[in-house]
């Protein structure tokens, strides 16, 4: 999905940097947001120009060729008119991510064709959610992985910018959405795990909502409704899956759930 490009960045923060820590949270889950301690930006000159702003920041450790951003932004125009609509655009987020003089030429990197955020003045609600995933895959302490998959979830806004409908936005927005959605679960079957039973029937109400024909995600439900002691709502909720896949796939869910609903609450899951 995104370009394999020479970085611009040096290898270790310049002494010359004026602000050592990022500056820019570059919100991209939800609605696209840009928040400093100098304002909080929510409009964007152009759906473009937002778009622009938006592939930097989900790749910020390569430098992008213009004619590749212009391919990928502006791919019906002509090829005077996108270098046009890439520097006019460019201007745009200038003003927004230099406000001050000490800024300029720091934020929005150029190096002859090649354009690349700097990492040191950004950081992004998708780098952090992501961070905390891998935090938690790299621990092996249930307490702390618990911890990681909250704090990821506290980032996840909403859809990767919902509003565009572009390829790259896409399917770049349905690799995030199904992490959220496993972390949803992964959470919710540790915090069963735990006897957390309340916090984990949150999450999986969640994970059921998000993705109504995900039979993991009823499946936690139901095992949860079970440790909460209610086992009608539990075959309640089968029922409810079993109406969804026969309206989506015409067919029952899977013989391992249909095994478990037997064993565990006692029901023909045929029927």
């Amino acid at each position: 999905m995104f370009l394999d490009s020479n970085t611009l960045l040096p290898s270790r923060p310049s002494s010359a940097m004026t602000y050592p820590d990022p500056i820019w949270t570059i919100r991209l889950l939800g609605t696209l947001k840009l928040e400093s301690r100098f304002s909080t930006i929510s409009h964007f000159r152009t759906r473009k120009t937002a778009s622009l702003l938006a592939y930097l920041a989900l790749n910020p450790q390569n430098a992008h060729s213009r004619t590749k951003l212009i391919d990928l932004l502006w791919p019906d125009s002509h090829p005077s008119d996108g270098r046009n609509s890439l520097r006019v655009s460019l201007n745009a987020l200038r003003s927004q991510l230099e406000p001050k003089a000490d800024l300029k030429g720091k934020v929005l990197l150029a190096l002859g064709d090649r354009l690349q955020l700097n990492s040191q003045f950004c950081t992004t609600d998708v780098d952090r959610f992501q961070q905390h995933l891998r935090d938690a895959d790299r621990t092996a302490q249930q307490q702390k992985k618990i911890f990681h998959w909250q704090e990821a979830l506290k980032q996840y806004g909403g859809d990767l910018l919902p509003s565009d409908t572009s390829i790259w936005v896409e399917q770049e927005a349905g690799r995030l959405r199904d992490l959220h959605l496993a972390t949803l679960c992964r959470l919710g079957q540790a915090l069963l795990g735990e006897g957390k039973n309340d916090l984990a029937l949150s999450y999986a109400g969640q994970a059921v909502q998000l993705d109504p024909l995900c039979e993991t995600c009823h499946l936690l439900l139901m095992q949860v409704y079970v440790k909460l002691n209610r086992p009608a709502r539990a075959i309640q909720q089968y029922q409810q899956l079993k109406q969804i896949w026969a309206l989506e796939f015409q067919c029952l869910p899977s013989s391992a759930l249909r095994h478990w609903v037997t064993r565990v609450l006692n029901i023909n899951p045929d029927v």
